[in-house]
């Protein structure tokens, strides 16, 4: 065996070493904690959830509860698996009394979250939601995050102004809270901020830095169809975009432009996308 064989076989060691180091571990004291705390005691016991790394419970006297098989570790806060973004201090829970997260399976949330609540809101994970790192979720009233969507590091929700503003000519006073829908299968660019009223279609893509805060459904004549939304405040840019999640093809298109950067792949007429094989 050459020295460049031991070399390759040292620096790949190193490299998981490196990573093991770098990952958040499985926090088991706060983990059996949070779901005896926020669980119905026949859920708790099987420990659905997994907190890793730090996390500053601020207040659990909220609930949670699961719609699903239940399975150990089926939603896990605070793993670090998208690498895009380096931790820089702790995650953050207020689930305050009469407040309430539902889960209707599995859920990834990445590391530095916050999730705060308030005035009895209800918070929804579809099946399959993932929210990469950095990712801030403020609820007074109704969140919901439907299932495969996937909200990108750095992203704000908030369904509260928190403050009332009126108009000094007319006394008129706005509600500032307003329930957030985000759609199943949407992609959520990072640096987003999803504001108070935002409903967006199935399948929708929002830009990097957009900032989101209509009923775009409704603005789309209430035809639920993919859109790309885009720009401050976002508009529909146009419509028919889905994010690929078929695995075999996305490495498969990449191979291909690879090789080549003058013509663009076109999916086959008997293409179906396999959400199936998404992973969290």
């Amino acid at each position: 065996m050459s020295l460049q064989f031991f070399l390759e076989k040292a620096n790949s060691f190193w490299g998981r070493i490196e990573n093991f180091a770098s990952t958040p571990k499985l926090n088991i004291v706060k983990t059996i904690y949070v779901n005896l705390r926020l669980l119905p005691f026949k859920q708790a016991i099987h420990l659905p959830i997994y907190i890793y790394g730090k996390v500053k419970l601020a207040c659990l006297n909220g609930s949670a509860e699961i719609k699903a098989p239940i399975k150990k570790g089926m939603i896990t806060l605070g793993r670090w698996d998208d690498k895009f973004f380096a931790t820089r201090k702790c995650a953050e829970l207020f689930i305050p009394k009469g407040c309430k997260i539902i889960f209707h399976g599995t859920t990834y949330i990445g590391i530095d979250y916050s999730i705060r609540m308030g005035q009895k809101g209800i918070l929804e994970f579809g099946d399959m939601a993932t929210i990469t790192s950095g990712v801030i979720i403020g609820v007074n009233k109704y969140v919901s995050i439907g299932k495969y969507s996937r909200i990108v590091w750095n992203t704000r929700i908030m369904d509260s102004d928190f403050h009332f503003t009126y108009n000094s000519e007319t006394l008129e006073v706005s509600p500032n809270t307003k329930p957030i829908i985000i759609g199943a299968f949407n992609w959520i660019g990072n640096n987003t901020a999803i504001n108070k009223g935002t409903i967006t279609s199935d399948y929708t893509i929002a830009t990097s830095g957009s900032i989101l805060n209509k009923n775009y459904i409704k603005l789309n004549n209430d035809i639920n169809e993919p859109m790309l939304l885009a720009g401050s405040p976002a508009v529909i840019k146009s419509k028919g975009h889905k994010r690929l999640y078929s695995q075999h093809f996305e490495k498969e298109i990449t191979e291909y432009y690879q090789k080549n950067q003058t013509q663009k792949y076109i999916l086959p007429k008997d293409f179906v996308d396999d959400v199936i094989s998404v992973k969290l």
